[in-house]
């Protein structure tokens, strides 16, 4: 396993749990959602906006797990394929609590002196 997959994996483990992800990213890091069915229009957020929807994600989920299928490495950049589920903790607008979410994620990671710098997330909710 290379160090850029380490990160990843690590990553990929802490966003789960909710724990603190800067010491996988960098301080300039640009996190890029496409549109998908929770959040119809995408986003782009910078570490601090990130860092505050972790927290918005740890108080309207019960849990979530993030279920690593591939990973491929190109030089700096990783493609990961991963299954996340999640279940509501709360009523959050059209979502219900104790409602099960799953969505089908390809994740582009693009690294930069050893962090990740730019996340890409494409979810596909069912």
């Amino acid at each position: 396993m290379t160090e850029q997959e380490e990160i990843v994996r690590k990553y990929l483990r802490a966003v789960e749990v909710f724990e603190d992800i800067t010491p996988f990213v960098s301080g300039q890091a640009v996190f890029i959602e496409h549109p998908n069915a929770i959040n119809r229009n995408g986003q782009t957020r910078n570490l601090e906006q990130a860092l505050k929807g972790l927290s918005v994600g740890r108080s309207i989920l019960a849990w979530q797990k993030n279920l690593l299928f591939s990973i491929v490495e190109s030089g700096s950049i990783i493609f990961a394929e991963v299954e996340w589920t999640g279940q509501m903790a709360i009523d959050a607008g059209h979502l219900k609590k104790d409602q099960l979410l799953k969505a089908h994620c390809a994740f582009r990671f693009e690294f930069s002196a050893g962090k990740i710098m730019r996340q890409i997330s494409y979810d596909c909710y069912e």
